[in-house]
């Protein structure tokens, strides 16, 4: 990981982390400031690290329940469809 200063002051951000740069940006002007932003930014990186599998391994389950939800629905639907054909059948005959 490599750290880019660049104390623009134009930017709405004091830092962040760029994965595919890999590279921290710091843009506080202030030295001290830019030291904290630098620490904050390091540790939310490290953190972010370290929680990817579970975020991985959530972002499976969601996508499996819901595709196993909309799998229910569409044989609720078609469950529907086949009555209404039955009734519909039965009242022009």
């Amino acid at each position: 990981m490599r750290l880019v200063y660049r104390p623009d002051g134009d930017s709405k951000l004091s830092g962040e982390v760029v994965r595919e740069e890999n590279a921290i940006y710091v843009y506080e002007r202030d030295l001290k400031k830019a030291e904290e932003v630098l620490i904050h930014e390091y540790i939310d990186y490290s953190l972010s690290l370290l929680i990817e599998p579970y975020r991985a391994f959530a972002n499976l389950l969601v996508r499996h329940f819901n595709e196993e939800a909309y799998r229910k629905k569409e044989e609720i639907v078609e469950q529907f469809v086949r009555f209404y054909m039955r009734h519909l059948k039965a009242r022009t005959s």
